[in-house]
């Protein structure tokens, strides 16, 4: 957070602010002198919203919603003329229906799955590791009774309501956020050492209903029975995991006896990172034509994320039965599935640059940099499939099965057993080369680690022929460190370093004595191995080749863009504005067949290269016009009204660039009228969001569901009209 500085002076601020869906926001400021060489500045602010969308299944509002708080304490001080030295204390907490991590406008088309005794009982279960919820609704003649949340029986969007139907609302939480940061500057002379140093820790969660439907219970003719042909008549099956048909001698029967289960899973998901950074340097204050800065830079970085879903009005959950050991242990927390990764990550950089004025029309720039990351991730996690696995295994004596061991073993088949381990997985051996292992409580484990380094740098010039003009060109060379897919075991989890050639140049011109400033800006990316989490296809073109998620890298990424900024004046007081921004996020070769999740099985399209395809989320152009109108009135005051409007392309969500996952066009319409006191002690503001109230889309994407071998869309609009009114009251 960027923050205004100490004064020298006293000031002081008072906010408050109302606008629809209830939202209310309080805030103040004060900063001023302490000593002659001591000044401070303490700030804070509270602010809540309700939710914009109804949630039929508990009767409560949803997305966008929020209350949160910002509190801060900034020190700022000079001892004698040459040292300075600035402090700043921050706490922040949030409970969140809405961004970053809650809910927001996000909704499914897909109707809830209907039964369908022709592919056996589809309602029932749709992958995953327990039954659905929806099943409740899905019109097979098995179920008995349910019980839910509300009354809604189908998806609130597939009826063209935007609304949701779960049992829990999608919340984020933020109980501890702590933060410090330091600066201090010595002037030695020719130079000033300047030190940086910042520490952050915070805790964040978010709990939700992961299964998304609003069934508490389901009683209906059991159909995960066990028994031989001869006892009842056999039924298809549908197990979901890992086959869809049973051999005749594991196939289900109805039976007369009803079976009671509660379907309602709950997930929460938890982080906690902690990270600090120190950074020295040296900046030239000499007079003459070569300037220099040169410096030293450390970060560290400790983060835990435990994910857990948790089936609490289970009771068949309270044991899970283990095929591999033939044992069964004990539940107590009624865990359906866990995943946890802890890491550690250390990261040098040493650099040094250097601007050398060869006269008053041209500048050179150069720099280079040393770079140096070291990761180390430890890997936990756990699934127990409810139900529908039971006959997979032949099991009749637990609904829980723990299938750990067949999902979680991080096997590739690039790296069979008795090959080396994969690449970045130092628990691997020849005989497992994939590194998981499992303990005594059937949690399986995996270590990750490795280190990368580069040396990257910055070389340009700049024309100034006159002072309304500058002309620059500039290339430099990035670079991102590799990583790791650390979640869920998964096969060949690194990725190499990323690196980028970028080449700019732009030209920044003011015409008719200043009224009109235009900045133009080109450039041309060229990455070299850029990260991707894709499914690769072991043989591509052999009918039913097996694939595997994995951290790959795409060997060549081109970016390419225009960006152009313009302010006019053309009468006093009235000021026009004008961005505009082009964007060719291309891929040239992307290596590897990939899999594509959204297609069935059969379909030519399924596997398939990805070369020429556009980078997910890269709209190729983007307007936005402002014109702002300042009325002064004899008083002193002033009244400024402002609007502004925004156009953004459409783009892919996926790297596949499929017709279902494009984002469409976007525009809105803001406004804002800011009145200000002649003496300046006072400020009041109208503004209103989204004026006309138009349908924006932030995402869509698609999803394949093998019940009905359908593509759905998952829609995610931008916040709806918001408007309010903010009173400000200024001390100076």
């Amino acid at each position: 957070t960027v923050s205004k500085r100490p004064t020298s002076s006293f000031k002081a601020d008072f906010e408050i602010a109302l606008g629809n869906f209830g939202e209310k926001k309080i805030a103040a400021a004060a900063s001023g002198p302490i000593t002659d060489n001591l000044r401070y500045r303490v700030a804070g602010w509270k602010e809540t919203r309700d939710g914009v969308n109804d949630n039929f299944g508990t009767g409560g509002k949803e997305a966008w919603a929020f209350d949160q708080y910002y509190y801060e304490g900034q020190l700022e001080g000079d001892i004698g003329d040459k040292f300075h030295w600035w402090a700043k204390a921050v706490d922040i907490g949030y409970n969140y229906a809405g961004p970053p991590g809650g809910r927001v406008s996000t909704f499914n088309a897909a109707p809830y799955l209907a039964a369908n005794p022709a592919l056996g009982r589809t309602g029932f279960v749709d992958g995953g590791l327990s039954p659905l919820g929806s099943y409740a609704f899905s019109g097979d003649a098995a179920v008995r009774s349910f019980t839910q949340d509300g009354s809604y029986t189908q998806n609130p969007f597939y009826n063209g309501v935007r609304a949701f139907n779960s049992s829990a609302a999608l919340t984020a939480t933020l109980p501890q956020y702590d933060e410090a940061q330091f600066q201090a500057t010595y002037e030695a002379g020719p130079f000033d050492i300047k030190y940086l140093g910042g520490y952050t820790f915070y805790d964040y969660q978010l709990n939700q209903d992961q299964d998304g439907f609003p069934t508490k219970s389901i009683t209906y003719n059991a159909i995960n029975a066990i028994a031989p042909i001869s006892a009842c008549a056999a039924v298809p099956k549908v197990i979901g995991f890992p086959t869809t048909t049973l051999p005749a001698s594991l196939q289900g029967c109805l039976i007369t006896g009803p079976k009671t289960i509660n379907p309602n899973v709950t997930n929460k998901y938890k982080e906690s990172r902690a990270f600090f950074s120190n950074e020295i340097n040296l900046v030239s204050t000499w007079d003459g034509p070569l300037q220099v800065i040169g410096g030293l830079y450390q970060y560290q970085e400790n983060s835990e994320q435990p994910v857990e879903s948790r089936m609490l009005d289970e009771p068949l959950m309270d044991t899970r039965f283990d095929p591999l050991t033939g044992l069964r242990t004990a539940n107590p927390d009624r865990r359906r599935d866990y995943t946890d990764n802890t890491s550690l990550t250390f990261s040098y950089g040493a650099y040094f640059q250097g601007d050398y004025t060869i006269n008053d029309q041209f500048k050179l720039t150069g720099g280079l940099r040393y770079s140096y990351d070291l990761k180390k991730f430890q890997e936990d996690a756990q699934y127990v499939c409810f139900i529908i696995c039971s006959s997979t295994f032949g099991v009749t004596t637990s609904d829980s099965i723990d299938i750990t061991g067949f999902s979680l073993n991080g096997a590739s088949p690039l790296y069979p057993a008795g090959s080396n381990p994969q690449p970045g997985v130092v628990s691997g051996t020849t005989a497992n080369p994939g590194g998981v292992t499992r303990t005594a409580d059937g949690v399986a484990h995996r270590t990750l680690q490795n280190d990368w380094n580069a040396i990257t740098g910055t070389f340009g010039g700049s024309w100034t022929p006159n002072t309304d003009t500058l002309v620059f060109a500039k290339y430099s060379r990035g670079y991102k460190a590799g990583g790791f897919n650390a979640t869920a075991m998964a096969p060949l989890p690194q990725t190499g370093k990323e690196l980028v050639d970028a080449y700019e140049g732009g030209w920044k011109q003011q015409w008719f004595d200043r009224r009109l400033t235009t900045n133009a800006a080109v450039f041309y990316y060229n990455y070299q191995d850029a990260q991707a989490p894709l499914s690769v296809v072991t043989n591509p073109g052999v009918p039913g080749s097996s694939s595997y998620t994995a951290f790959i890298n795409l060997p060549k990424v081109e970016t390419t863009g225009f960006e152009l900024e313009s302010n006019w004046e053309p009468i006093d007081n009235l000021t026009l504005g004008l961005t505009y921004s082009y964007l060719n996020a291309e891929i040239k070769d992307g290596g590897a067949t990939y899999r594509d999740p959204t297609r069935l099985s059969g379909d030519p399209l399924r596997d398939r290269k990805v070369d020429g395809n556009y980078l997910p989320s890269s709209a190729k152009n983007k307007v936005a016009l402002n014109a702002i109108y300042r009325f002064n009135f004899e008083d002193g005051s002033s009244l400024t009204p402002t609007i502004s409007w925004y156009w953004r392309d459409k783009f892919y969500a996926s790297i596949f660039n499929n017709p279902t996952e494009q984002t469409p066009t976007f525009q809105q319409t803001d406004a804002r009228m800011l009145w200000n006191s002649g003496e300046g002690h006072y400020t009041v503001i109208l503004y209103a969001r989204n004026v006309f109230d138009e349908d924006g889309y932030d995402l869509v994407s698609s999803g394949l569901r093998t019940g009905d071998s359908t593509v759905y869309q998952t829609t995610t609009f931008t916040p709806p009209r918001m408007f309010g009114v903010e009173f400000q009251f200024h001390w100076k």
